[in-house]
């Protein structure tokens, strides 16, 4: 099953984003939002925008549910982080989903979204098994509160069912694409050149791989069945 970062009975799932705060956030905890946030990947992808150069990306999916909250939740997709530990963590370049509105999506009660991320690998092209457990951070805006978290995926020992695992990647007819990007097409308008971001996006190598949310006891936990047994297969 998938592992789902649930934000209404304990607060551990979710732990503080430090080094990636570009400006001042609370931390996601328990209580500050009440539904459901699901993070997963498929792996290495590779995409090219208007016929370009392929792009080696990590795939990341990132599902909220607005379960019980009056007022909508505000993701920003461009401020997603992934880090693999080492050097800077790195934004994605582009970003997927059925939202018209990206990189903001907008999550209102009783919904549920999903934003597909891909963060392009800085040293070029890796296989899947060489790709180590990595950290993504994200943050949920609310009308008066912004929160930030971070969670750290790894390879699943299993392979999801078709169920779990959801639609192919490039399911969703919008597409966002990184403008600070160095694209090789240009805006045609008077003044400094500046790169156009892509207005076709396409993957030529589709991510075959599934990695899950790592999950981690924490260590203000009090009573034992607040933490799923091992025969709860990771869902929180």
């Amino acid at each position: 099953m998938k592992a789902i970062i649930k934000l209404i009975g304990f607060t551990a799932v979710v732990g503080a984003l430090t080094a990636f705060a570009t400006e001042r956030a609370e931390p996601l905890v328990v209580g500050s939002i009440h539904g459901d946030i699901e993070l997963v990947s498929f792996g290495v992808a590779t995409l090219s925008a208007d016929r370009g150069p392929p792009i080696a990306a990590v795939h990341v999916r990132e599902t909220f549910a607005n379960r019980s909250d009056d007022f909508p939740w505000t993701v920003d997709a461009s401020l997603a982080t992934l880090w693999f530990g080492h050097g800077a963590p790195v934004q994605p370049v582009f970003a997927n989903s059925d939202v018209t509105t990206l990189p903001l999506v907008r999550i209102a009660r009783g919904e549920r979204r999903t934003v597909d991320l891909y963060f392009r690998l800085p040293d070029g092209p890796i296989a899947d098994e060489e790709l180590t457990p990595f950290t993504v951070a994200y943050r949920v805006y609310t009308p008066t509160r912004r929160y930030e978290a971070s969670a750290s995926l790894a390879r699943s020992a299993h392979w999801p069912t078709h169920e779990d695992r959801g639609p192919e990647p490039g399911w969703g007819r919008s597409w966002w694409a990184d403008p600070a990007y160095t694209w090789a097409q240009y805006w045609r308008r008077p003044g400094h050149a500046v790169p156009r971001p892509p207005r076709e996006i396409e993957i030529i190598h589709m991510p075959r791989a599934y990695f899950e949310v790592m999950p981690a006891v924490p260590a203000d936990v009090a009573v034992q069945d607040e933490w799923p047994r091992t025969d709860e297969c990771n869902e929180w």
